[in-house]
């Protein structure tokens, strides 16, 4: 009998300190605003639940510091933004501005974009971001882009017409 692969992941976790600022908002706002993405796990995520509304949702992978998903959110409030990130300074950055400016269409997702996707219904997003997405030159390091045909498709069931 052999052991199952792990997934190829299409990115790599970087590490970094979290500052007091991030640290704080991710202790009081997580428990709102968060939602822990778990390897192997298909139940549905139900995202009129997760944001408490029924409005189009947004699903943007690697957010980096949310910048620009708190911006985003800010000028767009009809729309419901799910970030997903596993950067954790970026996760703290971007929960204290969602409490800075006051942001309730906010949800952050920690853990790996494609286990997330999994889980939303076909024809549940309004939209995907992904800015900056494949980070592998090499050709021996293609496999884990995260735009190629496999995760396209997982994508593209995700979004509505």
């Amino acid at each position: 009998m052999t052991a199952a692969h792990p997934p190829i992941r299409t990115f790599h976790p970087r590490r970094g300190r979290m500052s007091n600022r991030h640290a704080d908002a991710h202790a009081a706002l997580w428990p709102l605003y968060g939602l822990t993405v778990v390897d192997g796990d298909r139940t549905p995520l139900d995202l009129d639940l997760l944001f408490g509304r029924t409005a189009p949702v947004v699903l943007e992978i690697g957010f980096g510091m949310g910048d620009a998903t708190a911006a985003t959110a800010a000028a767009d409030p009809e729309r419901g933004y799910l970030g997903a990130e596993v950067h954790t300074p970026g996760i703290g950055n971007l929960l204290a501005l969602v409490g800075d400016l006051g942001l309730t269409n906010v949800r952050v997702a920690h853990g790996d974009a494609m286990e997330l996707v999994q889980r939303i219904a076909p024809g549940a997003l309004d939209a995907v971001h992904v800015f900056f997405p494949d980070p592998w030159p090499k050709a021996r390091h293609h496999k884990r882009r995260l735009i190629r045909p496999g995760n396209v498709v997982l994508l593209r069931r995700g979004l509505g017409p």
